[in-house]
């Protein structure tokens, strides 16, 4: 028993080492191209090609500028939710982030900051604990800091103060515990979780579709009970979000508007920050520029992203309740719908590829290997940073860079992919479709009729 135990442990530490080794080859990659490409040729500071700007000042409720948290940077986005929910009484965001600023308005920033940032930490902590429940404290450590802590999209978030990382961390805790060695209630207990932090930003919802898998659908309503409870929760004391909704009804009135919130709608901030923008609208305004085939049919697409988006969700949001998929590949077209739709999409949203990752440090199942390493290499592949200015050019963030290019492209092809898995016949996939001689000779249907029939 003992030494079936440790095969166990040993298997598990080999899983998690690979997993670990795919992500930061890809991490390390970007960060050596950044590098040279800022320090070596000059074309950017390593600040733009890696992460956002050094500059990071945020435009405040009631036209206020942020002021610096630690030294000269001011996480600013975390200063912009905080001060509309202090100054304007309306929660950042929507759900459980309304609560938490909420929670958190009267303190100073720096403080609510950390909060934020041990909390996420503290989440994958028990995740990574949970998954591996043999594993030593230091290796889940080990584990947590290699996936987790080193990747660019974490550093990203960490850098810009951005409650996305919070956000995921409970998802990552969430799907944790819908591993078979949980117990029932941990199950719910986790599709709770996943519901409550949905509510934060309301665009990963697709990963509450998970729970309409075969397997998972007990866990459907603890996870949408979280989700509703959570966005009806802070409508008694803010006004946007779900809150907002009682304007429609008269029942509350706007009297003071804060300068971002059409931000993500506004044509400039899509013009400005091309270069930081990993969404699939990116791509086809890549494609525009940069080649001459169907140009009119990418403009087309281009000016009118929101029906495009809609095809997409139409198209590919039904695969992940597919049977034909694994739990892994589900949760990576989960994550691709959730970073890739919106028509602005930073690089701190890609934090959600590393759910599938933790997830399948629990996936046991000898035949899955291969595929759940075929998604680890996608989320590593396409979480890599790639900031760098087509051409090798000087940074301008006017401008598109490879990361625009090369994640949402793979993105694509991977949905593309698993669509054609889950709508061709199980034998026309992979290239098993067999049309040998011995096939289609009648020896051989009689053989087959003999079989099916007769025994």
């Amino acid at each position: 028993m003992a030494l079936g135990q440790n095969d166990g442990v040993s298997q598990l530490r080999s899983r998690l080492t690979q997993i670990a080794g795919i992500v930061v080859s890809f991490q390390l990659i970007g960060l050596a191209v950044a590098y040279v490409y800022s320090n070596y040729f000059g074309r950017a500071t390593f600040a733009d090609a890696y992460l956002f700007r050094s500059a990071d000042s945020s435009p405040l409720a009631l036209g206020a500028t942020s002021a610096p948290i630690l030294g000269d940077h001011h996480f600013g986005d975390f200063q912009w939710p905080l001060s509309t929910t202090k100054d304007l009484g309306r929660g950042g965001y929507y759900g459980s982030a309304q609560f938490f600023f909420y929670v958190v308005r009267d303190f100073p920033a720096a403080i609510g900051l950390l909060v934020s940032l041990a909390l996420s930490v503290v989440c994958v902590l028990i995740a990574v604990k949970s998954l591996s429940r043999e594993l030593s404290s230091a290796e889940a450590f080990a584990g947590t800091t290699l996936l987790f802590l080193v990747t660019q999209p974490v550093l990203l978030a960490f850098d810009r103060g951005q409650i996305h990382l919070l956000m995921v961390a409970m998802m990552i805790l969430g799907f944790s515990l819908q591993s078979p060695e949980s117990s029932k209630r941990e199950r719910q207990l986790g599709a709770i979780f996943v519901g409550v932090a949905v509510s934060m930003k309301l665009v990963p919802a697709f990963f509450l579709l998970f729970f309409l898998r075969k397997h998972h659908r007990d866990r459907l309503l603890p996870g949408l009970c979280g989700f509703v409870a959570a966005l009806l929760l802070p409508a008694a004391f803010v006004r946007s979000g779900i809150g907002s909704l009682l304007s429609v009804v008269g029942l509350q009135q706007f009297k003071k508007n804060d300068l971002t919130d059409n931000l993500y709608s506004s044509g400039s901030y899509f013009e400005n920050t091309k270069a930081f923008n990993h969404s699939f609208k990116a791509l086809i305004g890549v494609l525009h520029q940069h080649t001459a085939f169907v140009n009119d049919f990418l403009l087309l697409c281009f000016r009118h992203y929101s029906l495009v988006a809609a095809a997409l969700v139409v198209s590919f949001s039904w695969i992940i309740v597919s049977k034909k998929l694994t739990d892994a590949q589900s949760l990576v077209v989960c994550a691709i719908l959730s970073s890739r739709l919106m028509p602005i999409s930073s690089g701190y949203t890609l934090v959600v590829f590393l759910i599938p990752v933790f997830l399948i440090l629990a996936d046991h199942v000898e035949e899955r290997q291969k595929s759940n390493r075929f998604c680890v290499f996608i989320c590593a592949l396409t979480m890599m940073p790639a900031q760098v200015r087509f051409g090798w050019l000087p940074f301008n963030p006017n401008t598109y860079t490879y990361s625009s290019l090369l994640g949402p492209a793979i993105s694509l092809l991977f949905l593309t992919v698993m669509l054609l898995k889950a709508l061709l016949p199980a034998r026309c996939q992979m290239g098993k479709v067999s049309f040998g001689a011995r096939r289609l000779s009648p020896r051989a249907r009689g053989s087959t009729i003999s079989q099916r029939y007769l025994n």
